[in-house]
């Protein structure tokens, strides 16, 4: 599909801010960055800190681009690089989704900038969270050639933004709960083995995305192999639609698609080390 065709510049003050909801990758990722190629004339990665190797590459070959150079910015040093045919192609090739532009691995939180100096794209990786700032029509124009992306765009302060917002902190919190969770069960697991999996299946089963994450994270962490059966059972059960989806989601495909992907990729996972830990 050809790139968005260049257009006199749009009235800025027209432009909104939307939230990406949900972080393009794979197809959406790729997409999104034809999009830029017709819109922007550079972008900008941060360097926080000293990169791995494969990060140090990705940076050579930007700076080998006419026009790029480095750069300091308020806090970091960073890469500023033209938008051309090779520059997309090279950050459709580097990472699978726009939140794997991290350190050290790569160079960090990539932006997209039109010629006027006004945003177009804005990340922050490490947090995962992105925006971008449209008017009506670049929305639209936006649509044509990258529709996952358009469809997971909600204006900020809009109930889906602040739905999703809502979504990261208690990803964050299902963090720092797990943690203390593993303690917990790493001294109680000699006399209370069945009580453990007993429990953790009643989160799995509960419909409760925290619930269901947290009992994942300690059935691999603590190899907790009986329970692979019912996670096979569960894992058919959502990618056929027979779990129902949690009620917060329902009124949001977008967010919807999401828990489900998210919960499918993390059964997978861990059915995954539960087979290479037996081989």
């Amino acid at each position: 599909m050809a790139p968005f065709v260049a257009r006199e510049q749009a009235d800025s003050s027209a432009r909104r801010p939307y939230d990406l909801i949900v972080e393009p990758s794979g197809r959406d990722y790729l997409r999104l960055l034809e999009a830029g190629l017709g819109q922007c004339s550079h972008g900008i990665l941060l360097m926080p800190g000293t990169l791995g190797e494969r990060g140090r590459g990705v940076v050579t070959q930007l700076l080998a681009l006419e026009g790029a150079a480095m750069g300091t910015g308020d806090l970091l040093p960073l890469v500023n690089f033209p938008i051309t045919r090779e520059s997309v192609s090279l950050l459709q090739g580097a990472v699978r989704g726009l939140f794997g532009w991290r350190a050290p691995e790569r160079p960090e939180s990539l932006s997209l900038w039109r010629s006027d100096g006004s945003p177009w794209l804005v990340s922050v990786a490490p947090e995962h969270i992105a925006y971008m700032e449209l008017t009506s029509f670049e929305r639209l124009l936006l649509s044509r050639i990258a529709s996952g992306v358009a469809a997971a765009l909600a204006p900020q302060g809009a109930h889906a933004s602040v739905l999703s917002a809502f979504e990261k902190c208690l990803e964050t919190a299902v963090s720092a709960m797990t943690e203390a969770m593993e303690q917990y069960c790493r001294a109680l697991v000699a006399e209370s083995r069945e009580g453990i999996l007993e429990a953790l299946l009643e989160w799995l089963e509960s419909g409760e995305q925290p619930r269901q994450s947290a009992a994942l994270d300690i059935i691999s962490r603590m190899h907790f192999f009986e329970m692979k059966p019912a996670l096979e059972q569960l894992r058919i059960r959502v990618q056929e639609g027979v779990q129902k989806v949690p009620p917060v989601y329902r009124n949001n495909q977008v967010l919807a698609e999401r828990w489900k992907a998210r919960l499918v990729g993390q059964l997978s996972r861990v059915i995954l080390e539960m087979d290479s830990y037996r081989t």
